[in-house]
């Protein structure tokens, strides 16, 4: 096997790599609120059907309140520099479009797409006054489809996306509605990066604001822990900038608190970090009696790795339409050193049988980012999370037969594993309001299936998933991750924020204390 080239089907380095796809294939603003925004929006692809469409109201109380009048909505326009599409406009269909596609009937009476804070602000105002929800979206990736409503305003803010990277600071300025490919774009090829996740189409700011993993976490931390200052609009409409020493509780708050609880956060300020060496490796096997001695080897080279060392391992069953095995096992990854240490760090593994297809190479930070990411195109799937340590060999094998019993053809199932740990690591759990420290994986297991797919195949595939979790409880940790938030999960709050629950629902009720900013899953008022 020559480790610097692909050997075999399945290597892509013409453009980003798309987990589904390759498994298948085998105003008055202050200076920081530059355009962008923020509220329930998350850090990977997808989402699920299985709770009811998003409603968040205005004050505790209300009932669903009368949609505006066309008359409101033309003098909402009037007041604002950006503009207002309506159902009817030529933009709406694709402004209106969830990436989780099983929300795509969730249809919002009106999207204002801002020039600027100032049209934040205003927007908020209004629909305070028409008593309606708002609800912020960048990239609409809200897992649970929080980043869309049927009964108010949706802020579209991906058109205030300005990135601005300051290499003497060594901080990168981002409007908050910049997706992580504009700031991937923006600061990889100066040999700068912002920790953030692989999926190209995900908003920076619901990212940050849930925690934010990366193949750049372990060497520098979540995004959140990155985080320098972020104006933010609050229920009231005012514009106001958090920082460590300029309301500290709410700061605290909004590195882990999750998107869409606060406010709409208009900007950001967050540490960048210089990279001057980067190696990337891509690793297939195909031979299902395998997958477990490889996953097991591949835990034993995570422990006695380095920080620079990341690593994204995935079990899928992406079964072909035409019949036959579609099971695979695949490990994606960075080295923030040389591919000779790369390969001599992946060996233990690659002793245990030789992958299908292999690619070990040194790249530059930009090249290394491309080859990791990939795009997050739209899809309906449900998807669900867990913290651990490590799986022993039983349970490994508990998961392969899981996935072996994957229900149905032309779709997709997963466990994927994420390394965690090192600088991650480095902060408390209470020292922000990320609260899942001291483990050594995230997991997120996916279930996919064609939005025009039946809805006993839908059924079939969410039962699945669901019935796995269960049957994997015992091995999994407790608690989940807020920015693979799920609609399906019973004891949401304590799992997603654990200890930091009560302050959290102490800084909410001061900051919005009428609990404007409400969904099926936001924190509750303390």
């Amino acid at each position: 096997m020559d480790e610097s080239t692909a050997t075999g089907p399945g290597r892509d380095q013409a453009g980003p790599l798309d987990r589904r796809r390759f498994l298948r294939g085998v105003g008055g603003a202050s200076a920081l609120a530059l355009a962008g925004g923020t509220g329930g929006l998350l850090a990977a692809c997808g989402t699920d059907d299985g709770a009811p469409a998003p409603t968040t109201l205005g004050p505790v109380g209300t009932t669903a309140p009368a949609e505006p009048t066309d008359r409101a909505w033309t003098q909402l326009a009037a007041m604002l520099d950006g503009t207002v599409l309506r159902p009817g406009d030529a933009a709406y269909p694709q402004a209106a479009l969830p990436s989780n596609l099983v929300y795509r009937d969730v249809r919002p009476p009106g999207i204002v797409r801002p020039a600027g804070a100032g049209d934040v602000q205003t927007t908020m105002r209004w629909a305070r006054e028409e008593g309606i929800a708002t609800v912020a979206r960048s990239g609409g990736h809200s897992y649970a489809g929080y980043s869309t409503t049927s009964t108010g305003v949706v802020i579209d803010l991906s058109t205030l996306a300005t990135i601005d990277l300051d290499v003497d600071t060594g901080e990168a300025t981002i409007g908050a509605g910049a997706l992580l490919g504009d700031v991937d774009d923006a600061t990889t090829p100066q040999g700068w990066v912002v920790p953030a996740g692989r999926c190209r189409s995900v908003g920076i700011a619901g990212l940050l604001l849930g925690g934010g993993y990366g193949f750049n976490s372990r060497p520098f931390g979540l995004t959140s822990d990155n985080l320098v200052a972020t104006d933010l609009v609050t229920a009231a409409g005012e514009l106001v900038t958090v920082t460590a020493t300029e309301d500290p509780d709410l700061f605290w708050a909004l590195r882990g608190g999750g998107g869409g609880n606060f406010g709409i956060n208009v900007g950001f300020r967050v540490r960048a970090h210089q990279v001057t060496q980067a190696a990337v490796y891509s690793l297939t096997w195909t031979d299902r009696s395998v997958f477990g001695p490889v996953w097991s080897a591949f835990q034993d080279v995570v422990a006695g790795a380095p920080e620079g060392f990341s690593l994204h391992l995935v079990a899928a069953n992406a079964q072909p339409s035409s019949g036959g095995d579609g099971r695979s096992l695949a490990v994606i990854g960075q080295h923030l050193g040389t591919a000779a240490e790369l390969r001599e760090l992946l060996a233990p593994a690659l002793a245990v049988a030789e992958p299908a297809s292999a690619t070990i190479e040194d790249q530059d930070l930009a090249g290394a980012t491309t080859f990791l990411a990939e795009p997050g195109d739209p899809d309906a799937f449900l998807s669900k999370s867990a913290f651990y340590d490590r799986l022993g060999e039983e349970a490994i094998d508990q998961v392969l037969d899981w996935i072996d019993r994957f229900p149905t053809s032309g779709v997709t199932g997963d466990f994927t594993v994420i390394a965690a740990g090192g600088a991650v690591d480095r902060i408390a759990p209470t020292e922000t309001a990320f609260v899942h420290r001291g483990v050594a994986y995230l997991n997120e297991g996916n279930a996919s299936w064609p939005a025009d797919a039946a809805p006993s195949t839908a059924d079939e595939v969410r039962a699945w998933i669901e019935d796995m979790y269960a049957a994997l409880a015992d091995h999994l940790g407790p608690g989940a991750y807020q920015n693979f938030i799920d609609p399906t999960l019973d004891g949401w709050a304590a799992a997603y924020y654990g200890e930091n629950l009560a302050r959290l629902s102490a800084t909410k009720a001061r900051v919005d204390p009428d609990d404007h900013f409400r969904f099926a899953q936001s924190i509750p008022v303390g």
